[in-house]
């Protein structure tokens, strides 16, 4: 769109988090090239929700054109066991006039049955751009926390519209209140490495043959290969994860250790 082409990139500015627009599955199985490619968010319809951590979303009442927006939300974990998450909105077009944030949790054997904890409303400044400050919430256990935002943008013609779309962010957490490492592996047909799907119960033997095969898929691919590395199950044999090497990456024995930790302290106990 040639309207998007001109807006300026944007950013939270104490983190330094660029937005960018990102729709991906937040567990994983087989990849597929359109979940690892994902969708851009202008052709959605529906929320959009990353598992980077950043959700961002275009928002725009076409017919008059009375807003244009870009709306979006993150989740971090600076302070475990707290959580902490934010929204912003700019607009090319209009006024933001109200950020709404939902927050929602939901046990991880069953992603989509959503509890929901509460609302923060923060009322904006005149002006086209709008941050809310930075909400916490305290994680106590083996969880997804999602958060969602909308938006009320007044037009151009002066009439304020509630814009129900939402960009939205989905993140687990383990019983220690850390959020499941972001990392992008070497492995170019995945854009991080992703949270498994349920269920988590024991499956399998881990095979001797895990790291070879996933090296040898690696030289096919031209993907690199970490220094000193090792051969991680995205789904841990102990949850019910395979030795297809579509479960697998290869890390470096620090990020490895990252994931082995966070594991260690995971639940999959129901809520």
């Amino acid at each position: 769109m040639k309207q998007f082409s001109l807006w300026r990139k944007l950013s939270f500015s104490k983190l330094g988090l660029s937005i960018f627009l990102l729709s991906s599955s937040l567990f994983y199985s087989q990849p597929t090239k359109a979940a690892i490619e994902g969708t851009e968010a202008s052709s959605l319809s529906g929320s959009v929700t990353s598992e980077s951590g950043v959700g961002s979303y275009q928002i725009s009442q076409s017919s008059p054109p009375d807003y244009y927006c870009q709306l979006a939300v993150e989740q971090t974990n600076p302070s475990p066991p707290r959580a902490n998450y934010r929204s912003s909105i700019t607009c090319g077009t209009g006024i933001p006039t109200r950020l709404t944030l939902n927050v929602y949790q939901s046990n991880v054997n069953f992603p989509n049955q959503l509890l929901f904890i509460g609302t923060n409303t923060f009322n904006c400044s005149t002006g086209a751009y709008c941050t809310t400050p930075s909400y916490q919430q305290t994680i106590d256990r083996t969880k997804l926390l999602y958060v969602s935002v909308s938006a009320d943008i007044r037009g151009t013609s002066g009439v304020v519209y509630v814009d129900t779309r939402r960009a939205s962010v989905t993140r687990p957490y383990n019983n220690v209140g850390v959020m499941y490492p972001q990392i992008k592996p070497t492995r170019t047909d995945m854009p991080l490495v992703p949270f498994p799907a349920p269920p988590f119960s024991p499956c399998c033997e881990r095979a001797a043959s895990f790291r070879s095969n996933l090296i040898t898929l690696y030289q096919s691919r031209g993907w690199a290969i970490p220094t000193d590395s090792q051969a991680h199950h995205i789904k841990p044999i102990a949850w019910g994860g395979n030795n297809e090497t579509y479960n697998g990456v290869l890390l470096g024995v620090s990020t490895h250790k990252l994931f082995t930790d966070w594991w260690l302290q995971f639940s999959n106990r129901n809520w």
